[in-house]
């Protein structure tokens, strides 16, 4: 009986609940079919342009941020590494102590994401040469020439080299120039 009363005060709040905010009644899950939904079909030809055009343009996004935020890292730590090589500040114990803990924390914040950058990058790439294997486009041909390096030299992989190169001078002057 209890339960009874339960689903019938379930049903009246959320039939009358939308009514009361100004919304359309919410149809009960008896009321919803599968018909109601439509029917599902493979996207178009021209929505999967829309989709590779999208996928492109967030491709060059991400990179361009990388290198934006490589530009910001080299300029804050070239601040930072001037200051603390600066001849004529006065030798303070927490300048020593803490630009370098500033110059370690950038590194490792900006590494974080441009990381993320790059796996946004990577993922927007992966879905633009599926969608173009489905239209039959060429643009990000897979070994469309040979990989410098064995594949080791790219963007994503400079960026990392740039950060570790910084998180490496850093730690020099943390603990070994002192």
């Amino acid at each position: 009986m209890e339960s009874e009363h339960r689903k019938v005060l379930e049903d009246h709040v959320m039939s009358e609940a939308p009514e009361f905010l100004g919304l359309p009644p919410v149809p009960s899950p008896t009321e919803v079919t599968l018909e109601d939904s439509g029917p599902q079909s493979l996207p178009s030809r021209a929505e999967l342009v829309e989709e590779y055009k999208e996928a492109g343009e967030i491709h060059r996004l991400q990179i361009g941020l990388l290198f934006g935020q490589i530009t910001v890292y080299l300029g804050i730590s070239g601040g930072l590494f001037a200051v603390y090589f600066d001849q004529q500040r006065a030798q303070s114990p927490i300048l020593d102590t803490w630009i370098p803990v500033a110059g370690l924390l950038l590194t490792l914040f900006l590494f974080i994401i441009s990381e993320r950058a790059g796996d946004y990058s990577h993922a927007a790439r992966k879905r633009a040469v599926d969608i173009q294997n489905q239209l039959g486009f060429k643009l990000y041909m897979e070994n469309s020439r040979p990989a410098a390096f064995g594949g080791l030299a790219t963007a994503i992989n400079a960026t990392r080299g740039i950060y570790a190169l910084g998180f490496v001078a850093w730690l020099v002057v943390s603990f070994v120039w002192p």
